[in-house]
């Protein structure tokens, strides 16, 4: 990397045909490389600017001293190759819209000019829309922000056409590994319209319609309670069947956070008398004892007298 400060940036004039932009560019960066070769990040870095950063992105100095003479050698450079009297508007918009002393910018405002950085943009696209692969649901959105991307800049390129019979294809298959029911029926339902109304538009809109669907699913799922979800209905803390009653509606298996009354906002039931079912033992009578603490008549045993049940032997008058 040139570290002294007598180098200078030596580039031929600006081309007066449009034509041999191209080919003056890479002399450009030829050029360049003779003062930063590839053999750091930092020049790398720079060189990549060049290639593929846009006007706007290239604001501001670069990352260090050495890095920013060169960049106000090369914007010196660049606006002196601006000698042909039909090139004074260039000189001009470098001087009016470069920030002063930043060759990238000024290297990126003929670009424009030229058409070169249409051009440049429009092989990204290309590569994204070819190469772009979505894998699950949450990549989604961010899938079809790409694509739209692309489209723009593919399209942007002076002549550049592209038919929705070609993208869509791929875009199915970019999305053709994701394992959403919802995602497979909404595709299907998209393939069933007329040739004439499948375009790119609105498959992507189907795309990013499911993706704000299953977005709003997962956040539901995270505000309901576990039991909804079929962790702990029915079951113990240690995964055995409940066989208790449930405290709110009174149903026997079920957990009171699983409850579907009382999420319903029904009132809470009573509880059934002992002897029915009620109490700890779920169905199979409680302790056997009534609201009064006595015991259930077809509990005690025959009287030694009589033989019924319905009073014990003691209370036999005059035995």
């Amino acid at each position: 990397m040139a570290t002294g400060e007598s180098f200078h940036i030596v580039i031929n004039p600006l081309p007066e045909n449009g034509s041999q932009y191209q080919s003056w560019r890479f002399h450009v960066q030829t050029r360049l490389l003779n003062i930063l070769p590839l053999d750091n990040a930092a020049s790398r870095d720079y060189h990549n600017q060049l290639e593929y950063l846009t006007f706007d992105q290239v604001r501001g100095s670069p990352s260090n001293t050495v890095l920013q003479r060169v960049d106000n050698r090369l914007f010196t450079a660049v606006h002196g190759s601006c000698r042909a009297p039909s090139q004074e508007p260039y000189a001009l918009r470098i001087q009016v819209e470069c920030e002063f002393g930043n060759g990238r910018q000024a290297l990126e405002a003929l670009d424009m000019v030229f058409g070169y950085e249409a051009s440049r943009l429009a092989e990204l696209g290309a590569d994204t829309l070819a190469n772009t692969i979505c894998k699950s649901m949450e990549e989604l959105q961010a899938y079809c922000s790409k694509i739209r991307l692309a489209l723009m800049r593919v399209r942007g390129m002076r002549g550049a056409v592209v038919p929705d019979i070609m993208v869509v294809p791929q875009i199915k298959r970019a999305v053709e590994n994701i394992n959403d029911t919802n995602l497979a029926v909404a595709l299907s339902t998209y393939s069933a319209r007329p040739a004439s109304q499948r375009s790119v538009g609105l498959l992507l809109d189907v795309l990013e319609f499911q993706a704000s669907e299953y977005k709003t699913r997962q956040e539901r799922l995270k505000t309901r309670p576990k039991a909804l979800l079929g962790v702990t209905t029915g079951r113990t803390n240690d995964g055995r069947p409940f066989t208790g009653r449930r405290r709110w509606c009174q149903i026997v298996g079920h957990n009171e956070v699983g409850c579907k009354q009382k999420a319903a906002g029904k009132p809470k039931a009573k509880p059934p008398k002992s002897g029915n079912g009620g109490g700890n033992g779920g169905g199979g009578g409680g302790n056997g004892n009534d609201k009064n603490g006595t015991k259930d008549k077809n509990k005690r045993k025959p009287c030694i007298h009589c033989g019924k049940k319905n009073h014990p032997s003691e209370s036999r008058i005059g035995s």
